[in-house]
């Protein structure tokens, strides 16, 4: 299949385009538009043909450099795996801005059934330039996950920045099955591993048998003992540890981070409950380890309704009533996080080494 080229004219960004199968050719040049102005420059639609689509896999933005790169499933493109199909690992890394190290944003519980501050997060992570990904840490569209509520609570918010986004589904996805979630992203692999910079990085399924020995368990021992990476993140959406009013801690989770903290693994991200809240490195019984647990939070402040986390042992943050997504910045031997809510206000901010 033939690539897109995207080139720079003084200050427009033109493109021609023949594509396979995927993304529209009009959505295409949105995202094109949308992020070329987030960088400053105007958008020529150039040369830009109709045709049945591409999905764009990645794309790169800095201040003096833009690039998307499209490929797609079907009429001549790599077809995804389908949802009972064994987990898969992106071929390539993740790019990331050249002389820089990559930087991440995650959040969940997003697409509030008749509106939610899933715009406001949205508009937050559009201004955002430069990101290597957005990890959406599940309920991506309420009620049920189905491709009517994908369409309507989830596209036009965070549709935009579809292409760096790695999901993960919530129990809203699979109240319908998980068929509109599976669609919506392409046949995804229930779960999946990819490398930003140095990073190795686990998108896990809490909504799939995730007990000890199951077969997710199992390929992430495998995984992480494949790839020596220094550093290591995994997400899911049900959280090991939560203080909040309606869910709390998971037991259930207990054998994937003991998997992670085997492995010398570093940080755990969830969503579930509609709180922030960051914890102190523990192990997965709970108890304090400053040396071999994990760094973890809770991030379910995507756009659904609040709830309210009390705090627990080791809880070191916990921000209740704030929209906001969670900001890494991936160093090789360590990363640096944020808190920034909807506002631009940074409520939790710090550093942290990896094992």
């Amino acid at each position: 299949m033939a690539q897109p080229l995207i080139k720079r004219n003084k200050s427009f960004w033109t493109y021609s385009t023949a594509f396979g199968a995927g993304l529209a050719a009009a959505a295409g040049f949105y995202l094109i538009s949308a992020l070329a102005a987030a960088n400053g420059v105007a958008v020529d639609a150039g040369k830009g043909q109709a045709g049945n689509g591409a999905q764009v896999l990645a794309d790169t933005t800095t201040k003096s450099g833009f690039k998307v790169v499209f490929g797609g499933g079907g009429g001549g493109g790599n077809p995804s795996p389908s949802p009972s199909a064994s987990p898969s690992t992106p071929a390539t890394p993740v790019p990331t801005p050249s002389g820089a190290d990559p930087v991440i944003v995650a959040a969940g519980d997003i697409g509030k059934n008749g509106g939610g501050g899933q715009s406001r997060t949205g508009d937050l992570i559009r201004s955002m330039s430069g990101l290597s990904a957005v990890l959406a840490l599940g309920d991506l569209a309420y009620d049920n996950g189905t491709s009517g509520d994908f369409s309507s609570n989830y596209q036009p918010f965070w549709g935009s920045f579809k292409s760096i986004t790695k999901p993960t589904p919530g129990n809203h996805e699979y109240n319908s099955g998980g068929g509109g979630y599976y669609a919506y992203w392409n046949n995804i692999a229930k779960w999946y591993a990819f490398d930003i910079g140095s990073w190795r990085i686990y998108s896990l399924n809490s909504q799939e048998d995730h007990s000890s020995g199951s077969p997710q368990d199992t390929w992430l021992k495998s995984d992480l003992a494949a790839h020596t990476n220094k550093c290591t993140l995994a997400y899911t959406h049900y959280p090991r540890f939560s203080s909040d009013d309606q869910h709390g801690d998971d037991s259930s989770l207990s054998p994937l981070w003991q998997s992670m903290i085997a492995a010398n693994g570093d940080i755990f991200l969830a969503g579930h409950a509609h709180t922030y809240e960051r914890f102190n490195p523990q192990d997965a019984s709970g108890t304090a380890d400053a040396a071999k647990g994990l760094a973890s939070w809770v991030v379910g402040t995507g756009g659904a309704d609040f709830y309210t986390a009390a705090g627990e042992a080791n809880t070191a943050v916990k921000i209740n009533g704030s929209y906001g997504v969670l900001k890494l910045t991936l160093h090789p031997s360590g990363y640096d996080y944020a808190f920034v809510d909807v506002g631009g206000k940074v409520s939790d901010a710090g550093t942290g080494n990896c094992h």
